[in-house]
């Protein structure tokens, strides 16, 4: 069997049990997805919310604030809340349908109201999303876990491989195409491994440790081909010059 045909299993999983936990603490699982939406875009201004703003769409929704401000504070830019980043998440984090949670994030980057996505559009999306479930959440579950060191590989190796993951879906989705409609941005969710996970942030961060193991993988597999090789234009330069093929066979003769 080669080298990419073999399995390899997850190794974070007692990890991601906390990171989902932490997830749940933060309490969008209970609450309707286009309830998030309709509370957030109303206590805002564009894609900002002042302080005031947010704290009113948090108090809305019946979500926890205390404790929690470290975290919010990544979706800060100083005076105000990015409040596209702040519905994206709220919206993945509930229990809503695919089909409800994919409308709605579309709708969210379809600043336009176009009814489509251009590429950038599209790679702010993929770049959101990424960016809060596989930095933020995983940064603000492993604040819990400072003496944990497993649970700060796991973050690390999250964060250095996003931005590579946010491309590569990129790429998945738009293909060759400039723009993509909601039908066709619905259909390639559902046909690609990856894009199937940006609805699922416990499923994405999966997703990208085993992208990135099987990227390890391939090197791994390259240098001990480029070993092999070495190894036998090694043999073969000795084999074609008779000095050193008399050696090498009188070599072979030598007791060990």
């Amino acid at each position: 069997m080669g080298c990419l045909g073999s399995r390899t299993d997850f190794k974070y999983e007692d990890e991601e049990a906390l990171m989902s936990q932490s997830e749940l603490k933060l309490g969008y699982v209970g609450v309707d997805a286009l309830q998030i939406d309709r509370i957030f875009h109303r206590f805002s201004t564009g894609t900002q919310m002042t302080v005031p703003q947010f704290s009113k769409a948090i108090t809305g929704l019946n979500l926890p604030l205390e404790g929690y401000e470290n975290f919010y504070n990544k979706f800060s830019s100083g005076s105000y809340y990015k409040m596209i980043q702040l519905c994206t998440m709220g919206i993945i984090l509930t229990n809503s349908s695919i089909e409800n949670k994919l409308k709605l994030i579309f709708q969210n980057y379809d600043a336009d109201v176009s009814g489509s996505l251009s590429k950038d559009e599209i790679s702010e999306m993929l770049g959101d999303i990424t960016l809060i479930g596989c930095e933020y959440i995983p940064q603000f579950a492993a604040s819990g876990n400072m003496k944990n060191e497993k649970m700060l590989g796991y973050t690390k190796e999250l964060i250095e491989v996003r931005k590579s993951i946010a491309s590569q879906l990129i790429s998945a989705c738009m293909e060759e195409r400039n723009s993509i409609s909601f039908e066709e941005f619905n259909l390639a969710v559902r046909q690609n491994e990856g894009l199937s996970d940006i609805i699922n942030f416990s499923k994405l961060r999966v997703y990208c440790i085993k992208i990135r193991q099987k990227y390890i993988k391939k090197v791994e597999c390259a240098i001990k081909a480029l070993e092999c090789n070495e190894k036998f234009e090694e043999f073969q330069s000795m084999s074609q010059s008779p000095s050193k093929r008399r050696n090498f066979k009188r070599m072979q003769s030598l007791p060990g």
